[in-house]
């Protein structure tokens, strides 16, 4: 989910996945080099698709606050 599936180990997984014709799902506002190996492809923000995915599982998203320590 957004990333440009190019910078390796983390482009290695969904590659591996995707040739052996499992399930891969992309997430992702821009083409990737990987779109040809997915099942299903979502040009999306990822925070949107992952909230629209917990509404229909009905999932409660909890709420974020960012705290920083200097």
């Amino acid at each position: 989910m957004g990333s440009s599936l190019r910078v390796t180990p983390a482009a290695d997984m969904p590659l591996e996945v995707g040739m052996r014709n499992k399930d891969l799902i992309i997430v992702n506002l821009q083409k990737t080099p990987l779109d040809k190996y997915c099942s299903v492809r979502i040009f999306a923000l990822c925070d949107k698709a992952m909230e629209i995915l917990a509404k229909k599982l009905s999932m409660e998203i909890p709420d974020f606050e960012l705290q920083r320590r200097v």
